[in-house]
């Protein structure tokens, strides 16, 4: 069954761009960037869009501003406010029209530039504008400055804790709705106290049906008032727990993204046991946990209510509250200890799992069971120690806290009734003064788990802070040099570098330079450095000595958003995401259509197992590409690295799992395909040397031999 194309042959022939063209609103952007000295190139302004969104539209400017380093204040576009706000100042219109304002000229003309859909193509053609049309222009305005440094903005522990409190504070609204909620349900619940007191004070010795009935409506109208209040009070803590969640985990996981790989110290399991910890931090902030803190400080209101009720009977829960504070601080050393081994051994227990699962083949296949089964099992008694000293200590606090509820209403009821017989109280207030007492300890009988659910958010809070704090490739912070388009060249320049946590270097004072558009093969034993040069080219890892120039520029410097965007890789990992076909050589939705991914899979050879299956392009893919080849695997990773048709291609043993008829028509395929693309590649076959024209030889992390083909006889005699 033939597959239908989801290109139309036209399309295949016309020449496609790798990039959606800017629209108005982008080159604006762009422009505004430049005034700004922060240039920034469409492939850095597009990284800050969400999944579903192929360009920068209104909606999207707070993000891409944050994403930029732009602090950004919307202002009503009024002509006397021009002499006084900043510029750049950019307009942005609903119909998708954008406008920038870069000059004010004299006090009736700016220099403006006004893009809408019809608009030329190519740099913004500034040119004198009348204040009077300019107020006319529809839309939004924005005045654009570079933000400040984070610690000149505010003190430094509000930046380190950003992560955290920005959430926070943008749902500070649901929270004072909690704390007003709650505040309405505790006074609330006076109304059965008091219910019950009348009527044994007052209706029973009058026999009053009348009141009774009475205040038996009134009570009734309090209870569905308070449980009204309730399912209101739990729904704003959900709602803005569910927002608050969502904000930290899109935060964390960008910082893991673009974390630095020297900084992960941790195994992929325990780094994946840190996300799952967020459970723990995502208690407090939601529902039983946080009523249960908003409720605390209601326990001094509750024991005022007591002694103007009960008067002398407000001593006993008085006494009963430090006791079980008390109880509290003394197992919360013992606590926090225990909940701290046991959130550390529940990540040593997740990473062993990752590892096996994720080998698993592996695993079974070389007979590792044994060895795995093991570390499981050490893991999970530790944690299951850990775990039960835990719920022992929790429970212990659980039990000498419902003791001191206990206690406390039998004294109200032995000292009330001595009170009673001296005709100090009545029989009302007491039953009053012991519902009350139930009101105010109450808060108190959850310490225990509190006080669990708080050590686990701590010990939580710091493994995701640590993971927070990680530094990354690309921070906002610096000032990078915008390069949209990479011309090629690349030069390492005396380049030393070792892996963290290793001794000896991995490459010693490499040196060498490639010419845009030159084809290179980096070749030597297991172990010399090549695949270390591939990654220090793709900005993965920093050299510990030296410079990698790109285009004459120490790679530092450019912003890795467009190196990455300009860079084409197959690592000797050939990963496939679960997805499809089209979404594995595509990745980039923003930039790479469905031309794009047909031109790559038909040059990788993809198109050769694909374009004749049922499903075609949209055959789906599990995690890693499991039932696919090694070879077809690899194809896929070429298109991958094709589609956005960069002008530095970097592979690393591209073909080792290739037949030599699909290697040979590959290497042909790519030699037509890929004219003027600098091109570096790392193989161990002599077939693969056929798409190159130079050749580095490595050894021990030393550059050996450097010049065309021919001296590779030369350098297998050494």
């Amino acid at each position: 069954m033939s597959v239908v194309p989801f290109v139309s042959p036209a399309a295949e022939t016309r020449p496609q761009p790798a990039v959606a063209p800017a629209n108005a609103l982008e080159r604006v952007l762009m422009h505004a960037c430049e005034q700004l000295g922060r240039p920034s190139s469409l492939a850095v302004i597009r990284a800050a869009l969400p999944d579903d969104a192929a360009q920068v539209g209104p909606d999207h400017l707070p993000s891409v501003f944050a994403h930029l380093g732009v602090a950004a204040t919307p202002t009503a576009l009024a002509r006397a406010d021009l002499d006084t706000l900043g510029l750049p100042l950019i307009v942005v219109a609903a119909d998708g029209s954008a406008g920038v304002i870069t000059e004010v000229v004299d006090s009736a003309t700016v220099m403006a530039a006004h893009v809408d859909a019809q608009s030329a193509p190519g740099p913004l053609q500034l040119r004198p504008m009348g204040r009077e049309a300019l107020a006319a222009l529809p839309g939004t305005a924005w005045v654009l400055r570079v933000a400040p440094p984070a610690d000149a903005r505010e003190p430094g522990w509000r930046q380190r804790y950003a992560w955290l409190i920005e959430p926070i504070r943008e749902n500070w609204w649901s929270y004072a709705q909690v704390a007003v909620a709650a505040l309405v349900i505790n006074v609330l619940g006076l109304a059965i106290s008091f219910f019950s007191m009348v009527v044994y004070d007052r209706v029973l010795p009058t026999n009053s049906t009348a009141s009774l009935i009475a205040l038996a409506v009134g009570v009734s109208i309090a209870i569905a008032f308070d449980f009204t209040v309730k399912t209101l009070r739990s729904s704003f803590i959900d709602g803005a727990g569910a927002r608050v969640d969502v904000r930290i985990g899109e935060r964390l996981f960008d910082q893991i993204l673009g974390m630095r790989l020297a900084a992960r110290k941790d195994s992929v399991g325990s780094l994946a046991g840190v996300m799952r910890e967020m459970e723990s931090l995502r208690e407090v902030l939601t529902s039983a946990t946080l009523a249960a803190v908003v409720d605390l400080p209601f326990v001094l209101f509750f024991l005022v209510v007591i002694s103007f009720v009960g008067g002398p009977l407000a001593i006993v829960p008085a006494i009963a509250v430090p006791v079980v504070l008390a109880l509290g601080l003394f197992v919360r050393p013992v606590l926090k200890e225990a909940s701290a081994t046991a959130f550390s051994e529940g990540r040593n227990k997740q990473g062993v799992l990752v590892e096996t699962i994720g080998a698993l083949e592996l695993v079974k296949a070389s007979g590792a069971a044994r060895m795995m089964r093991r570390r499981w099992r050490q893991s999970v008694v530790h944690h299951t120690q850990a775990s039960t000293q835990s719920r022992l200590t929790s429970q212990l606090a659980l039990h000498g806290t419902m003791f001191a509820q206990q206690a406390a209403n039998v004294g109200i009821v032995v000292y009330g009734a001595v009170l009673a017989s001296r005709g100090e109280v009545s029989m009302g207030a007491i039953i009053a003064c012991v519902m009350l007492s139930g009101r105010a300890l109450a808060p108190l009988g959850q310490i225990a788990g509190l006080l669990t659910r708080i050590h686990q958010a701590v010990s939580a809070f710091k493994a995701l802070d640590a993971v927070m704090q990680s530094p990354l490739d690309r921070e906002q912070s610096r000032r990078y040099l915008s390069r949209p388009k990479l011309a090629g060249r690349i030069e390492f320049r005396d380049v030393s570098f070792a892996y963290p946590g290793q001794s000896g270097k991995a490459l010693d004072g490499v040196s060498f330079r490639i010419e845009p558009g030159e084809r290179v093969a980096i070749v030597g034993r297991i172990g010399s450095g090549k695949s270390t040069v591939l990654r220090l080219v793709l900005g993965l890892h920093e050299p510990a000595q030296g410079a990698i120039l790109i285009d004459d520029t120490d790679l530092r410097q450019i912003d890795p958003l467009d190196v990455r965007a300009g860079m084409g890789s197959v690592l000797q990992d050939n990963w496939l995401f679960s997805g499809t076909v089209r979404e594995n050589i595509a990745i980039d939705a923003h930039g790479v259509t469905d031309a794009d991914v047909l031109r790559a899979a038909r040059i990788a050879g993809v198109h050769d197992f694909i374009g004749t299956h049922p499903s075609g392009y949209d055959l789906n893919l599990t995690e890693r590409g499991e039932g696919l080849s090694g070879g077809q695997r690899q194809s896929i990773c070429i298109a991958r690295a094709l589609a956005r048709d960069p002008s530095i291609l970097v592979f690393d043993e591209p073909t080792s799992m290739m037949d030599t008829g699909t290697e040979a028509e590959l290497i042909a395929r790519l030699r037509e395909a890929t004219p003027g693309k600098t091109l570096i590649v790392v193989t161990h076959r002599s077939s693969v040397l056929d798409l190159v024209d130079r050749v580095i030889v490595m050894d021990k992390g030393k550059v050996i031999a450097d010049g065309p083909k021919s001296i590779l006889n030369v350098a297998r005699n050494r």
